[in-house]
């Protein structure tokens, strides 16, 4: 585990694997937003996925 701060919150962030998918989702999950590198496709594909946590 890596402890990181965002928006003044200490954030504690457990990588299981290596896998994409789920480090974008791990993202959106602690910071809200989408990352950068997604296409709009893949975008609303996260935010579907997400939206039932």
């Amino acid at each position: 585990g890596k402890l990181k701060k965002a928006n003044s919150l200490p954030m504690v962030l457990f990588v299981a694997n290596n896998d994409k998918w789920y480090s974008d989702i791990t993202f959106f999950l602690t910071y809200g937003e989408c990352p950068t590198h997604l296409t709009s496709k893949e975008k609303r594909t996260v935010n579907l996925k997400v939206a039932r946590y």
